[in-house]
């Protein structure tokens, strides 16, 4: 799904985020029961833009962050964090600020 890098995301209130064997993993929960064939596994470069989708900060904020903390190319850390928001968009784990 494309998403734009001046657009804003926030987590959907119904993803369970979890540490599990070193790794984060968000289970969508629907009514009383978890989806595990949508479970998402992040990395830990992931689980930091997911912190980060709060529905406070464009994803250019946020690529600007991973920039920063992981010290990558400016290019490649847009790409890498508009690929993950296109990801959890689709699999409704964000929804756009509007």
């Amino acid at each position: 799904m494309t998403v734009a890098i001046n657009e804003t995301y926030r987590r959907m209130p119904q993803v369970v985020a979890r540490e599990v064997a070193g790794e984060r993993l968000l289970i969508p929960i629907h009514g009383k029961l978890a989806d595990m064939r949508q479970v998402f596994t992040l990395n830990a470069v992931a689980a930091r833009i997911w912190e980060w989708m709060d529905g406070g900060k464009t994803l250019a904020q946020i690529a600007a962050a991973v920039e920063e903390e992981f010290e990558v190319e400016q290019g490649q850390a847009q790409a890498d964090v508009c690929e993950l928001a296109g990801d959890l968009l689709k699999a409704a784990l964000i929804e756009p600020v509007v």
